[in-house]
């Protein structure tokens, strides 16, 4: 099987007992099929889910859900998941990440890996183009934003498109998210629509360098970085100032507390949705 197998006119391979193999190697086995342009078909048999480990139902869930041609690198980040990644220079399958979680260590890590480019080896990342700088802003709404049970029954799965619509690096890749939600589990309540909205505010808000958006009845208030971030208020706050005038002099006034300076955005009697709209719309112009 590592060695490449290839029997083109063969189209079905049947893998008894597939909660006894790795995750790697059910991905190898099941390409050993459908080499040509036949469609093909991989079986995977267990004695039943109630009689396998937890572990082996997500393996299952996993080379179920990423079946798509070039899929290996996301099944490998499954994998990852699943079994821990623990120490990232050895092997052992526990320490840091297994702390603090795969994606938090990734984070911590970049920003270290920035720390160091701008500060003890800046001379030599001066000549290299800068990354577009990003924040994490947090949307703190009076409505509910989550995606009902009754909706999507699978607990994995509604992490997954949380994760999906709230780590948007491409807005492009929004409606692929949409199409497949609508594919697996049918048109999306107005609770999840409200969600994706959310999405997006939080995608455009993110390029503003916000901190946090407070969305109440008929107003919006945005905090903004800290007064110690400098570097902002020398470049784009005075970018934003300027939109601000320049577009919703009537409707947003600046405010300061001890840390941050705030945006208090006046909308009026909006639904739910009018609201994120309007966010949304604000945000996309003030990048």
């Amino acid at each position: 099987i590592e060695s490449g197998l290839d029997i083109p006119n063969v189209n079905t391979i049947i893998i008894n007992r597939a909660d006894r193999f790795g995750l790697a190697e059910l991905h190898q086995l099941r390409g050993r099929v459908g080499r040509s342009d036949k469609q093909a078909f991989a079986y995977l048999l267990v004695p039943s889910l109630t009689a396998i480990t937890k572990t082996a139902v997500k393996r299952l869930q996993a080379i179920e859900e990423h079946s798509e041609i070039g899929e290996g690198f996301n099944l490998s980040m499954r994998d990852l998941e699943i079994r821990g990644a623990g120490n990232i220079l050895g092997t052992e399958q526990s320490g840091a990440i297994e702390s603090v979680g795969f994606e938090l260590y990734v984070k911590l890590l970049d920003e270290a890996v920035q720390e160091l480019k701008q500060n003890e080896f800046s001379d030599i990342f001066k000549d290299l183009p800068k990354m577009i700088e990003r924040s994490e802003p947090v949307i703190d709404a009076y409505f509910k934003l989550f995606i009902p049970e009754d909706y999507m029954p699978d607990e994995s799965a509604r992490l997954s498109f949380y994760k999906a619509f709230f780590t948007l690096i491409k807005i492009e890749d929004l409606e692929e998210i949409k199409e497949e939600m609508l594919d697996r589990f049918g048109q999306p309540p107005e609770i999840v629509e409200l969600l994706i909205q959310s999405a997006i505010l939080r995608f455009h808000a993110s390029f503003c360098l916000f901190e946090k958006i407070i969305i109440q009845k008929e107003k919006a208030i945005i905090i903004l970085p800290e007064h110690t971030k400098e570097e902002y208020y020398k470049d784009k706050f005075q970018k934003l100032v300027n939109y601000i005038f320049d577009n919703y002099k009537k409707n947003v006034q600046i405010k300061q507390d001890k840390k941050n300076v705030l945006l208090e955005i006046e909308y009026g009697k909006k639904n739910k949705m009018e609201s994120l709209e309007y966010l949304i719309k604000f945000c996309s112009y003030a990048i």
